[in-house]
């Protein structure tokens, strides 16, 4: 622990400037009035970290697969799914691909050794409530491509 505890103490701080950039250009953004609100402040949140005006998230699969899966559980309709996929693909420019080699079982693993996942299957999904944690038993889930086809 006192080596990772060392390797701490030496990372830079945040970049309040990138931040503050990246929730200016939000904020100029034509959309509803806090639309999205949650993923600028993800975007904030990597640009101070990553000390640019521009951070990168360079496969943001899992974003699309909540959304997909969000609507698999008649959490949010289509329209939505499509805003989520502009979003990440439009405004944000990144890819909707999954990483080379995605080894889909070991992802399951983790995702039930997830902190969130005390029983089943634990994920934070949109929803006509907006974001929120989704706890899921529904042993079918399993069986199914965490990045599916649709999903790309």
């Amino acid at each position: 622990m006192t080596s990772l505890r060392a390797l701490l103490s030496d990372l830079p701080l945040a970049d309040a400037a990138s931040r503050d950039a990246v929730h200016e250009r939000a904020a100029n953004i034509l959309r509803p009035s806090g639309a999205l609100a949650w993923l600028d402040e993800i975007a904030a949140w990597v640009a101070a970290w990553q000390r640019t005006e521009t951070p990168r998230v360079e496969r943001p699969a899992g974003l699309i697969f909540a959304a997909e899966l969000a609507h698999t559980m008649g959490r949010i309709d289509r329209a939505r799914v499509a805003e989520h996929r502009h979003v990440v693909a439009g405004e944000y420019d990144l890819s909707l691909q999954p990483p080379p080699g995605l080894d889909t079982s070991a992802l399951l693993a983790l995702m039930h050794r997830d902190k969130k996942a005390l029983d089943g299957l634990t994920f934070v999904l949109d929803g006509p409530d907006g974001v929120e944690v989704v706890v899921t038993y529904d042993r079918s889930l399993r069986r199914h491509h965490p990045c599916p086809p649709f999903c790309y």
